[in-house]
């Protein structure tokens, strides 16, 4: 008999640890711009009248970061990643990368302008 219920208590400890590491969520930071262009996202697919003055971001009680907003119609976004998965890399939407590179653009042109070249 015992070996039925430990067997069982190991089925569950299985499981929940499955779906801890598959569904169980937190929040995931936002950067400003993100934010923006998430609520003008938004705006666009169901014409919100809003302005983005109006918008409350959503702050996250730990990090004190954004990690969502809501909207004046009473639509709400919240950003969340997996317990499991790694953070997002913070890039720089503005700079530009050379095709199968890891330069940057604005490096390789000050590199071609050294050299004499174009």
């Amino acid at each position: 008999m015992i070996d039925m219920v430990m067997a069982a208590l190991w089925f569950v400890l299985g499981a929940y640890s499955f779906w801890f590491l598959t569904r169980a969520k937190k929040p995931q930071s936002l950067t400003l711009d993100e934010l923006v262009i998430l609520w003008k996202v938004h705006k666009h697919q169901t014409g919100c009248a809003s302005s983005l003055s109006k918008v409350e971001p959503v702050i996250d009680g730990r990090t004190k970061e954004f990690s969502g907003f809501v909207c004046e119609c009473g639509y709400q976004y919240q950003s969340k990643r997996l317990i499991v998965q790694r953070r997002a890399l913070e890039r720089n939407m503005f700079a530009a990368k050379a095709f199968g590179t890891t330069e940057s653009a604005s490096t390789l042109k000050t590199q071609v302008n050294q050299n004499g070249c174009r």
